[in-house]
């Protein structure tokens, strides 16, 4: 159960740094200023930023724990497709929020 976790979360954090970039990405090329309330472009780049150095922290100790545990390693194919997914819900859960 232990060894399944890990290579769980490796996978998962492996595939969550790229997805979130793309994401980040998207949202920032679609940013409209909305009136004198809007914080603008550059809090919304600071706060993706630190969602970036977040993940990408937490994959560095998901590799650690792979080095580490040889048996917890996943492999690229199961990270591609976690990040598929991951992508899927992704546009699902934004048109999801569109109909709000």
């Amino acid at each position: 159960m232990l060894l399944t976790l890990a290579r769980f979360y490796s996978t998962l954090s492996l595939a969550l740094p790229p997805v979130a970039l793309v994401v980040i990405g998207v949202m920032i090329a679609g940013f409209k200023e909305t009136g004198p309330q809007s914080n603008g472009l550059g809090t919304f780049i600071l706060i993706a930023g630190t969602i970036l150095a977040g993940l990408s922290v937490n994959a560095a100790i998901a590799g650690i724990v792979a080095w580490r545990w040889p048996s917890a390693r996943t492999t690229f194919l199961c990270v591609a497709c976690m990040a598929g997914v991951l992508l899927v819900l992704a546009v699902i859960l934004n048109e999801v929020l569109r109909l709000l």
